[in-house]
This record gives C-alpha cells, structure tokens and sequence, in this order.
C-alpha cells in the first residue's frame, strides 16, 4: 500500500514542477504550486520512512555472521554526498570485528545513526565512531559535536514521529531512532542515547 501511495505523490510533484514553468502563472500562484511541491515532497519523506519503519518491525531477514567495518563502511558510501556538502570528518577507532546479525537492517541502523550525527553537527565537525570488544560482546559509540538532546528527552526520542527540531531545519519522517531501536532489539542488544557539552552519543552494545 505505501508503495502505491508514492507513485501519485510523485507525480503531484512532477505536475507542479510543470505548471512553475507555464507562462501567465502569477507570483501568488507560483508560490501556491511551490507550497504543493514542497508538501508533496515531505510527505514522500514520511511514506518512504513508514515504509523502513515496517521492514525493520517485520522484514523477514535471516541472521547471518556479518563485518561490521564492512557494514558501517556502506552506510558511510551510501551518505558521502551528505558528507561532503556538510564538510564532515568520520573518525573510526578500535577493530569492529563480526557479529551475528542481518546486514541489511544493521545498515539501515547505521545509516539512520550517521545521518543525525552530521545533521545535528555544526558544519566542518567531526563524528567519532569507536568500537571495543568487551566480554559481554561487541560495544559501539557514534559521537557527535552538536548540541545533544535536551534534558529529559533521552528516552522519549526513540517514540515514532518524535522531533527534537522542525522539518525544515532537519528534514525526516522522525522515524530514524525508533528504527534503530527496534533493529537492535532483533539484534537482542541495547541502543541509549547520552549528551554532554561535547555532544551526543549513541552507545550501541551488542551481545554475543
């Protein structure tokens, strides 16, 4: 179903585009078709979030051992315009070494995890990713420099839909913390989120 909901939604903005472009449109209707455009847009944000939300609820993937350097590094591939355009340093310390997992939603994770890291990061900033192989398993932090999260929140930015900041200072369906912990939880591990003066932190810890 969502799927065929983002067909119509992509035409609505391809007609948009359309009549921005016809002669004799005034100022006041190009700015009535612009507000279109730019709804039809976030609302295809929202359904393409759904749509993660549900495969990390219920997709049927199978576990398997996987390298999480290999796993973070795609993630990384898959955001290096965003990282780029925000002029980001990723900084990785420690050996990831493997884990029993299903790759594909682990990437999601990370990718999710990443994008706030540089999204709530002042540009030029650094994000640091460091792993450490305890006895209990794998744990993992993704730190950035940004202002972290206010007091009392910690626990509720992990709802769906929950937004720390509006749609067009950050774009997002809020979806992106509640997906990562429901990919955790079918990784029998434990996702929290910390803040400090240097900025927020994301402990993952993965057990054996």
């Amino acid at each position: 179903m969502l799927h065929d909901l983002q067909g119509p939604l992509r035409r609505v903005g391809g007609f948009s585009q359309i009549l921005k472009g016809e002669a004799g449109l005034s100022e006041e209707g190009k700015k009535h078709v612009g507000f279109i455009e730019k709804e039809a847009k976030k609302a295809q944000v929202v359904l393409e979030g759904v749509s993660e939300y549900f495969l990390a609820l219920s997709g049927d993937f199978p576990a398997e051992t996987c390298n999480v350097g290999d796993i973070l590094g795609e993630a990384c591939q898959d955001l290096g315009l965003l990282v780029e355009m925000r002029k980001t340093k990723i900084d990785v310390q420690g050996t990831p070494g493997s884990i029993k997992g299903m790759p594909l939603l682990l990437k999601m994770m990370f990718r999710h995890l990443l994008k706030n890291a540089i999204l709530f990061s002042p540009e030029g900033s650094s994000v640091f990713i460091t792993f450490d192989q305890r006895a209990e398993g794998l744990h993992m932090s993704i730190q950035d420099q940004g202002g972290g999260i206010p007091a009392g929140k910690e626990e509720e930015v992990f709802q769906p839909f929950t937004r720390l900041v509006s749609y067009d200072q950050v774009p997002g369906a809020g979806l992106g913390l509640s997906l990562c912990q429901e990919v955790f939880k079918r990784h029998g591990g434990a996702l929290s989120l910390s803040s400090s003066e240097k900025g927020c932190v994301a402990a993952l810890n993965f057990s054996k």
